[in-house]
């Protein structure tokens, strides 16, 4: 069992880079595809990754849950709890950390093997800009609805004192 998640892992890896080379090389620049032919499902290497990365993930979500029962670190509990409260927030601004990243790569114009390197550099930076802008969202009343946490509604008052006076009990 160890061995096939090793394999698992490494193949996915392998896949990755492969993906970059297929789609940069292979499509824009021999086939002179644009993006979204390039990363049309149609694509057979598209189907294959895809499949692979499905596994490695669901991996993952099991070993989550087995690490999950034996209980995690208290900090590593705390980062989880955080991470959960604005990670829909996240997924609903990536688009702004992802503007910032392709201005500051266009601002350098880099060439693509320096591009490949700062792939893991580029991927933590729109998390954490993703990150900042969620959890601003979240801490500060009226832009919670943004992240989809609201922290501040204007009938609050108004449906408390309703609620308080009337005989209806929840």
């Amino acid at each position: 069992m160890q061995r096939n998640i090793h394999a698992i892992a490494t193949l996915a890896i392998i896949m990755a880079i492969g993906m970059l080379f297929y789609y940069r090389i292979w499509d824009q620049k021999i086939l002179g595809m644009d993006g979204d032919s390039s990363l049309s499902l149609h694509q057979p290497y598209i189907a294959c990754y895809d499949i692979v990365m499905l596994n490695l993930i669901f991996w993952l979500g099991k070993k989550y849950a087995t690490f999950r029962q034996r209980g995690f670190p208290k900090w590593l509990e705390n980062f989880i709890n955080l991470a959960v409260k604005v990670s829909f927030g996240m997924y609903l601004n990536q688009t702004l950390g992802l503007l910032m990243l392709s201005w500051l790569l266009s601002v350098f114009s880099l060439p693509d093997w320096i591009m490949m390197m700062l792939i893991p550099f580029g991927w933590v930076l729109v998390i954490a800009i993703s990150f900042m802008i969620a959890w601003f969202c979240y801490k500060v009343p009226p832009f919670g609805f943004l992240v989809g946490r609201p922290n501040w509604h204007p009938f609050r008052i108004v449906n408390e004192r309703l609620f308080r006076s009337s005989t209806f009990e929840r």
